[in-house]
């Protein structure tokens, strides 16, 4: 299903325009971002995670605290933004809808508040790896092959991560302290404007070859620790904007 956004903004337009892994600082204020199409995005991944199961929500043994911490974060970030009303065990969200805190889900609670898609990511066996993943809009990639991998391993089948990208992209993961956030960006034109967008590996990428781009789809990337478990969050706003 289609649920277009408000225009990509120009410093996002900007970031997507720089070479990986480069990333500039972001305030706190501004980790989830809400939009003109917060409610449609967020209805759209509740259908998406009821239809996909764990290929849209999923998470690796051992995760559960990281998983705590991050609800927990997120929570505190709400009761400071105006539009939300957090009440211990319920949230009422900026469109009106209350919203349940099930601590034995926290990330299915988080994709009801959120419109990001947001990854896990934890130092395992000397490496930096997926642990858990809300994943309502992925952009060519899926969550079974991407749980449990390391960072290299993810991004084995971009071209533009190439060893030098690696080495810089690991000195961020493994230095970046908490209360430090970070964002990117990216941008392409596509001929396609469903959110849900998983390819595996193996899929040959679309054949655009003759058929005319009619959307922008940009993600709004950001990154932080987490102070206690030190997991790293990463979080990603998928806009769809139609061109002309």
């Amino acid at each position: 299903m289609s649920v277009y956004s408000p225009p990509v903004p120009d410093f996002q337009r900007a970031a997507a325009a720089a070479p990986l892994p480069r990333m500039t600082a972001v305030a706190e204020a501004d980790w989830f971002r809400i939009d003109a199409s917060y409610a449609a995005q967020l209805a759209e991944k509740a259908g998406i995670i009821d239809a996909h199961g764990a290929a849209a929500l999923d998470a690796l043994p051992g995760s559960e605290a990281a998983q705590d911490e991050l609800l927990d974060l997120a929570l505190g970030w709400m009761a400071r933004r105006d539009g939300f009303d957090v009440r211990g065990d319920a949230v009422v969200r900026p469109d009106g809808v209350r919203v349940a805190v099930e601590r034995g889900a926290p990330l299915l609670t988080l994709s009801r508040l959120v419109q990001e898609d947001v990854c896990l990511i934890e130092r395992r066996d000397g490496a930096q790896v997926l642990t858990a993943a809300i994943l309502g809009f992925p952009s060519g990639w899926t969550l079974s092959e991407k749980l449990g991998r390391s960072m290299n391993r993810i991004h084995a089948p971009v071209r533009a991560w190439d060893q030098a990208v690696s080495r810089r992209a690991g000195r961020i993961f493994d230095n970046l302290p908490p209360g430090r956030i970070l964002g990117r960006a990216n941008l392409h034109r596509e001929t396609c404007s469903d959110l849900w967008m998983a390819r595996r590996e193996a899929e040959p990428k679309p054949d655009r070859a003759g058929t005319e781009a009619r959307w922008e789809r940009s993600e709004w990337q950001t990154l932080r620790r987490l102070p206690r478990t030190g997991a790293l969050v990463f979080t990603i706003h998928v806009s769809v904007v139609p061109l002309g």
